[in-house]
């Protein structure tokens, strides 16, 4: 579990829309986790279902490496830079967080489940690393909206009134990313103990 907990935290780092280092950063935690699919497969099978969303998301989050490059480049500007940054930082931001939100639901159902061997001896620990992902998951939400409409909207006390939002939602998001990563810290801690290769 440890590539595939390193890449889980580094999909959750979220920057501004346009920003390539995103982008790469994603791409990194995708390559992680589909290497942590691979380390966990002989313990629980049914963690390779979720290949094909993280390929996903990773289409769409190269998609937006290349929209932010030319942004920065650019090559692309105004009107159709706002909408590339946007189509292709949500679509990358909403897979990834569907896609946690599905693993972390198996991981749930893997511990609740009797007749399956358990992710941890401590059941206490995968439900701690699922509420810390739910609030990393509603900012890093919240975030994107305010991102979109700072983005959307006219100059004028809406539009600061969104970029304030954006900032707070970011800096509320990394206190919970911090606290999911710890958490998910002593998930694969328990998990290399639970299950040693």
């Amino acid at each position: 579990m440890n590539f595939f907990s390193v890449g889980f935290i580094l999909c959750s780092i979220k920057f501004s829309l346009d920003i390539p280092l995103t982008y790469v950063i994603k791409l990194i935690g995708m390559g992680f986790m589909l290497g942590g699919y691979k380390e966990i497969e002989p313990i629980f099978e049914s963690f390779g279902r979720f290949k094909a969303m993280t390929s996903a998301a990773a289409l769409c989050t190269a998609g937006g490496l290349v929209c932010a490059c030319l942004n920065s480049f650019g090559v692309t500007k105004g009107a159709l830079a706002n909408l590339l940054s946007i189509i292709f930082g949500s679509l990358s931001v909403v897979l990834i967080i569907i896609n946690q939100r599905s693993l972390i639901e198996h991981m749930y159902d893997i511990q609740r489940d009797t007749e399956q061997k358990d992710i941890t001896n401590d059941p206490s620990l995968v439900r701690a690393l699922k509420n810390a992902w739910q609030k990393a998951a509603f900012f890093t939400l919240l975030s994107l909206a305010s991102d979109i409409a700072y983005r959307l909207i006219p100059d004028g006390a809406i539009r600061t009134a969104a970029g304030t939002v954006q900032v707070i939602s970011m800096l509320l998001m990394y206190i919970y990313i911090i606290s999911m990563g710890t958490a998910f810290g002593r998930v694969r801690n328990d998990f290399n103990i639970t299950h040693p290769l």
